[in-house]
Parts: structure tokens; C-alpha cells; sequence
């Protein structure tokens, strides 16, 4: 476990904030990660005495897992002791770098492989080590294979903020597509997100929607949308019907339109026993990633094949449709079950990670939100 050399001081969405890269070389699963940032400056009380002060930092949302490398940052705000810095918008550089101040992190993690607590210390020098109106740069490179790396040696390397960060903005130039129904049953309408020059897959609750269409025999037309710029054409769409630009949704013929998760897996496949589609029941929002985790993981037979395989089917051969070779056949240990754990929520993948049965719930869910982090590091 180590620190970067420096720390950045900058704006993210319109907030002055502090960021601290970590960063763990032997990439192993780190659990639980404590994370502490203390701001020591000296103080001297009404009686006269010296000393140096300790100011917690308090820390946006850490992880419940850690791998190669985690950014955490602090909000400077009126609440924050970095606060008495900032004066009309403006941060007071100088005398936050006054040479007798400095950050303390420390880090305590559950090391996975040695099954021991994990420990570090590093001690920051606002005068020389504080970088200001840049940002972390990514560590991640592809090696000469066509791997996705993380490079170490970009541990510190950092890039210019922009003065602005313009909001994510409608796309009008993607052109919209022939929503015909010559040989589809229903279009359905799939979060995504663009890496590259190409848009991938990134809604978990439109693949349970497209799994749905697969498991009844409908003919499906998938139409990704970038989440991050959706398409005008999209935004339109949905204004015509008078629904939210989120997904999953589906356009049927006649002109029916159907918004939100569960609406849509009731109309497109309604509950008959195999648990594809959500049950008659009230479902709170907050749990419907876990229901439909539980729903797509009930082993219930469907003629000679159990619902459970028929749903990793269709999904594995959506990823072929998608990838080429099936993540097994490309020899990717492990993959197929990321990818597919993403897409059909945390139980049906923790079924499938042999000696994660036993643990509570809350285990096995930071050990797969771990491992989905640590193979992202190491896969394409």
C-alpha cells in the first residue's frame, strides 16, 4: 500500500475538493478499507499553549473493497476544516501552504490473501507536496496484447482541470433508427456507456428486460443509449409519450410505450411461476436490484432445462452476439461470471463463486463489488 507523492486540490462538478490517490501493487483484494485524512496544523490556545492540531477530513463515499488503485476525496465546504481557506470563490493558497501544515493518511484493510489487517501511513507537506487545478490522471493502458493495465508509473501523473465542467448535454448528430415492426416484436431501449469508440453495455436493469424478451421467444431490437450524451432523437422519443429519458424501456406495436424496470418486465413477460418477471407484489425501489437478483437466480425448471441455466444461456449468448468468442472460449478466467454478474444482479453471480454460500449477505456482496473491481483492472 502507498500514496501518491502528491495531492491535488481542484473542482469536480463545481466543488472545491481534495484528492488522494492510493494506490495497492500487489492488486490483491483489500476489504473494508479504513480510510483517515487529518489535517495538522499548529495551534496555540488562550492559555498559551502549543500544539498541533488534529482536523479530521471527512471523506466522500470509500469503497467497500479496494484493488489496484482508489481516489478518495474530501469536500471543501463551510464545514470542512479547510474551509477558512476559501474566501469568495477563491482558495487562499498561501496560507494553506504555510510550511507547518500537513496531512496525515492512514489506511487499515482486511488483506485477503494472507487473511491479516493491511496497515499504512503517509504524512503530506501542504508547502511543497499540494498541486493545484488539476485532477488524477487514468492509470489504466493497454499492453501489447490489447489488455486493459494499470500502470504504476502514472501513479502521479495529473492533467489540467478545465475551468468549466459543462453538463452532459444532448447528443444530435446520432441519427435516429427505423423503429419498424416488419419482423420485431417489441424495441427495447438499453442503458449504455461509451468507452472508446464504442458503446457498451451499462444498465443492469435493461439486460434483465432483454433477457426477459429472450426467455418468452420475442423477436428484440436493442437500441443502446449513451447515458452520459443521449441522443436527441431518444430525448424526443420519450417527451412524445410524456415518460423520463431513463432505461430500460420499450416502444410495442400500436404505439405502446412502457417505462420503468418492473412495469416492463410485467408487460413483456408477465409472472408464471419461473420467476422471470417481477411477482405480484409491492416492491420497494431500494430493493429492486436485489429482487431481481433473486428472481433471475431461482433454480425452478423450465422442461428439462432449470430457469437458471436458460437465463446464463440467453445472457452468455448476448455476450457472444456482442464480443465474438463466449468469455470462456476466450480462455478469460473469470469474466464470464463478472460480466454476467453485472448484468443479472449479486445473487445469481454469488450462487456462482463456490465458497461464498456460507457468508452473510453483506460479505458476499463486498466480495463480489471487489472482485468486479479487481478483474476490471486485468480484462479487455
Amino acid at each position: 500500500l502507498v500514496g501518491g507523492s502528491h495531492f491535488c486540490v481542484t473542482k469536480r462538478d463545481g466543488k472545491r475538493v481534495l484528492l488522494i490517490r492510493l494506490a495497492n501493487r500487489r492488486c490483491n483484494l483489500i476489504l473494508h478499507p479504513e480510510i483517515r485524512v487529518l489535517f495538522l496544523t499548529p495551534h496555540a490556545t488562550q492559555e498559551g499553549e502549543s500544539y498541533i492540531g488534529q482536523n479530521e477530513l471527512q471523506l466522500e463515499t470509500v469503497s467497500s473493497a479496494m484493488t489496484g488503485v482508489l481516489t478518495v476525496s474530501h469536500v471543501i465546504d463551510e464545514k470542512s476544516p479547510l474551509g477558512k481557506y476559501v474566501k469568495d470563490d477563491t482558495f487562499d493558497r498561501e496560507a494553506f501552504c504555510d510550511e507547518s501544515n500537513a496531512l496525515s493518511v492512514t489506511v487499515l484493510g482486511r488483506d485477503t490473501v494472507y487473511h491479516d489487517d493491511l496497515m499504512c501511513k503517509h504524512t503530506y507537506l501542504c508547502a511543497k507536496d499540494a498541486i493545484f487545478d488539476q485532477h488524477f490522471s487514468w492509470m489504466t493502458r493497454r499492453d501489447e496484447n490489447g489488455k486493459v493495465v494499470l500502470d504504476f508509473h502514472r501513479l502521479d501523473d495529473t492533467e489540467a482541470a478545465a475551468s468549466v465542467a459543462a453538463p452532459p448535454t444532448a447528443n444530435p448528430n446520432v441519427p435516429p433508427p427505423s423503429l419498424h415492426f416488419n419482423d420485431i416484436d417489441v424495441h427495447v431501449f438499453c442503458g449504455g456507456l461509451k468507452l472508446g469508440d464504442r458503446l457498451r453495455p451499462n444498465c443492469v436493469f435493461s439486460e434483465n428486460a432483454y433477457a426477459a424478451c429472450e426467455a418468452k421467444g420475442l423477436r428484440v431490437k436493442r437500441h443502446f443509449i449513451d447515458l452520459a450524451a443521449k441522443p436527441q432523437w431518444f430525448l424526443d422519443l420519450v417527451s412524445d409519450y410524456g415518460a423520463k429519458a431513463e432505461t430500460p424501456c420499450v416502444l410495442l406495436p400500436g404505439g405502446e410505450f412502457v417505462t420503468d424496470t418492473a412495469k416492463v418486465l410485467a408487460r413483456l413477460a408477465p409472472y408464471d411461476g419461473v420467476g422471470m418477471a417481477v411477482e405480484p407484489a409491492d416492491v420497494s425501489p431500494g430493493m429492486l436490484m436485489s429482487w431481481f437478483g433473486y428472481q433471475a437466480s431461482v433454480p425452478v425448471a423450465v422442461g428439462a432445462e432449470s430457469h437458471e441455466s436458460r437465463r446464463w444461456r440467453v445472457l452468455n449468448n448476448s455476450f457472444h452476439a456482442g464480443h465474438g468468442a463466449r468469455p470462456a472460449e476466450r480462455g478469460e478466467v473469470g469474466r464470464e461470471s463478472l460480466e454476467i454478474g453485472q448484468v443479472c444482479g449479486q445473487t445469481t453471480a454469488n450462487r456462482r463463486l463456490s465458497g461464498w454460500a456460507g457468508l452473510p449477505f453483506g460479505q458476499r456482496q463486498d466480495r463480489l463489488v471487489g472482485l468486479a473491481v479487481h478483474l476490471l483492472c486485468r480484462i479487455r
